[in-house]
């Protein structure tokens, strides 16, 4: 009963928390966030939020959104991870508008942040009203409240303390249960879809988890091998119930351009002040917070945890431990410590070392709230008031520096342009004016491009195809052909015009500017870009592109003439070099006919042998044309090679009339198949492996578990009634 008791107080602590964030942080609807779209909160805007939108309309009619066809030249969509199209609680944007959901999914993870802290801290031995402390302490720190704008930061951080806690129980009380748990945890937390948040947690679980299997060996004076078993099994489980989202990221992080190893000094973006233990000390005691430190108390209590004998002393050590060397490896250009973690498997490729402070936000927490419970244990017939007292000035002193940082305001509901001061807005905003020039009904099935200019990651509305602003997880083959078009250099990143590895692809190419000159603009037609909006027009844009607005200011919006529809036939093909450098410099040669010849990959014996120049009343269209599914029809009368101007990626399948054919891929990042005469129906597939692959092993995973359980269940219960009637 008394536990029970303590776990409805932090229960009722976490909500509390939640709601005061709510009333402090929030606002019904905040116009300046959603026109400016600040530095700090952009992905919210232009990325998170349109991707719920996306997918769980899709959702709500029944698809997986697979594949998204509106970012690049298309490209995995549940497979970038930071979707959490997967993850359970997401699928409250599938009932509610999206603000709202996030709003609402804020609540219920600051809450459970809370809850889960609190508990860890009651396992680690403080006492209700420590762990209620450790609870307020996380939940309301800068460090989750600054992440709302960041969704898989918050949630991955909700569930971290989770993750320890259950790693904890599997050493301390192993068995079927607690491997279950410690699954669930894992699976949520990796469904959630922000990996680096997982490595870390990851990290600081094997160093509490370390310490208590040494610890249990040195008490039973045998090693653990239940405990060690009912973790591996766990975390197994849990990387196969997490397997659906796992396997196709992998896939594609092997084929994107933020492939593990690709990380060096020119890209790694360490953001300097942000690093800088200085401005680190600065702003905790100009706020009294930071993205680190949970208060200037916690600091005090956590020592105070370490310093005063009593039960759990020796973990609080070993979670100050991994405080400090989270933030010690968060100072990237002041300690070695980072350079040594980038050497690890996926936390060696992790951008932002400050999001190393997550750990030391959830370590101080906890620490101070057992901190907490040693003071409380010292103060005599006085100790539930002194308790009291000191989780009153660490909560209180965090709460009244949280109300007077400047927390920016999180909007509660979205902008609904249907009349007054927002349409008038929509109607004088340039970013408004030209969408509507780049939407006009004949741009239909084309791209556009937009020159240093931002755009949402799924084009800003649905159904708007962009060309840049690439998914972090985008396609080297795509990040190739846009850094060749900018630079004329496959290999160089056009934002720091760097130089990278030639066997690795180009890293993330982001908005990469307009070319300088007309040289590479053919590739601009294989790309099937209609629009292009730019703020500062190269002179020979003017000559070779039809300008279709008419006002005088700036950005101005061109028509391509020159564009290729998505699909075409071409008449003659050659062996694409294996050289990405050399296919594109031959692409854009004025000697190579782009027009009717196109580079393949493999090159078919048949094909090599064609010798028709032309293909003349060949016609192409497209008979459905969904994320994942294309038919077309073709006709013409001589064979041909039907390219669609869309990523080539594994997953992808063909047929011609129903029967599979190999699909091939053209002008280095292109799909095609080879078509014979006369009239047919191609039909394209996307239906990865990897997928299928990891609902299987989720599903083996889950029902093992779930047997498990059961016989488990029914052998205590046969114990249980054996018991009974030996008594009897």
């Amino acid at each position: 009963m008394k536990r029970h008791g303590s776990i409805v107080a932090i229960a009722a602590a976490s909500f509390a928390s939640a709601v005061f964030w709510f009333a402090v942080a929030t606002r019904p609807y905040n116009m300046q966030l959603e026109r400016e779209r600040p530095p700090d909160v952009y992905d919210f805007f232009s990325y998170y939020r349109p991707n719920a939108e996306w997918a769980f309309a899709r959702m709500r009619s029944g698809d997986i959104p697979l594949w998204n066809p509106n970012q690049g030249l298309g490209g995995p969509f549940l497979a970038t991870l930071q979707t959490g199209v997967l993850y359970p609680p997401n699928a409250l944007h599938a009932v509610l508008p999206t603000q709202t959901a996030y709003v609402w999914l804020a609540i219920a993870h600051l809450a459970l942040a809370g809850l889960l802290a609190g508990a860890l801290a009651g396992k680690l031995g403080a006492r209700p009203v420590g762990a209620v402390a450790a609870g307020l302490l996380y939940a309301g720190s800068f460090q989750l409240w600054s992440s709302v704008f960041t969704p898989p930061t918050l949630y991955t951080a909700a569930w971290a303390p989770g993750v320890i806690l259950a790693a904890v129980r599997a050493v301390t009380r192993p068995g079927v249960g607690a491997a279950a748990l410690l699954a669930g945890a894992v699976a949520l937390q990796m469904l959630v879809g922000w990996p680096f948040a997982v490595s870390m947690t990851a990290l600081a679980a094997a160093i509490v988890v370390g310490a208590e299997l040494v610890r249990e060996t040195l008490r039973r004076r045998r090693l653990p091998l239940a405990a060690t078993a009912t973790l591996l099994v766990g975390v197994a489980a849990g990387i196969l119930v997490a397997a659906p989202q796992l396997l196709p990221s992998y896939e594609l992080m092997r084929l994107s351009t933020r492939a593990v190893g690709t990380l060096d000094d020119t890209t790694a973006g360490l953001l300097g002040p942000m690093h800088d233990p200085a401005v680190f000390a600065g702003e905790l005691i100009h706020r009294g917070v930071n993205g680190g430190v949970p208060g200037i108390a916690s600091p005090v209590l956590a020592l105070a945890a370490v310093i005063l004998a009593g039960r759990g002393r020796a973990r609080a050590a070993v979670l100050l431990g991994v405080a400090l060397l989270a933030l010690a490896t968060s100072f990237s250009t002041h300690t070695p410590l980072y350079g040594i973690v980038r050497r690890l498997p996926l936390l060696g490729d992790f951008r932002f070392p400050f999001r190393y402070r997550l750990l030391s936000t959830l370590a101080l927490a906890v620490c101070a709230g057992i901190g907490v419970t040693r003071i409380e244990e010292r103060a005599g017939r006085s100790a539930i008031w002194i308790a009291l007292l000191c989780a009153a000035i660490a909560v209180g002193w965090q709460a009244a520096a949280m109300t007077r940082s400047g927390v920016r305001p999180f909007p509660r509901s979205q902008p609904r342009p249907t009349g007054g001061l927002l349409a008038d807005i929509a109607r004088t905003n340039e970013f408004e004016r030209q969408l509507a020039e780049v939407r006009r009904p004949e741009n239909a099935g084309f791209r556009s491009y937009w020159d240093s200019f931002g755009v949402d990651k799924l084009g800003e509305r649905e159904g708007l195809a962009t060309l840049q602003d690439l998914e972090p997880l985008s396609l080297g083959t795509t990040s190739r052909v846009m850094t060749f078009l900018a630079t004329g250099d496959a290999g160089v990143d056009p934002a720091s015009h760097t130089r990278v590895r030639p066997a690795l692809p180009a890293p993330f190419s982001g908005t990469a500017p307009l070319l300088g000159d007309e040289s590479r603009a053919a590739l601009l037609d294989l790309m099937s870009v209609r629009s292009i909006v730019t703020p500062a027009p190269p002179t020979w844009l003017d000559t070779r592109y039809r300008r279709v607005d008419a006002v005088r200011d700036p950005p101005f919006v061109y028509e391509n003439p020159h564009t290729f529809p998505r699909a075409w036939r071409a008449a003659r093909a050659e062996e694409q070099p294996g050289d990405p450098q050399v296919a594109l410099e031959r692409l854009v040669d004025p000697t190579f006919d782009v027009r009717r010849t196109v580079l393949l990959d493999p090159l078919p014996l048949e094909v090599s042998a064609w010798s028709v120049d032309t293909d003349d009343g060949a016609a192409t269209h497209f008979e459905i044309d969904e994320p994942e599914r294309l038919r077309i029809r073709t006709q013409g009368a001589h064979p041909a090679v039907l390219v669609v101007n869309d990523a080539w990626y594994p997953g992808w399948t063909a047929s011609v009339d129903g029967v599979a054919v190999p699909l091939l891929r053209a002008n280095t990042a292109f799909r095609a198949v080879v078509v014979p005469a006369g009239e047919h129906r191609v039909d394209m597939i996307y239906a990865p492996p990897a997928f299928r692959l990891g609902v299987l092993l989720a599903a083996v995973s889950a029902a093992g578990l779930a047997v498990a359980l059961g016989i488990g269940a029914a052998l205590r219960a046969r114990r249980r009634a054996d018991r009974r009637e030996h008594r009897g």
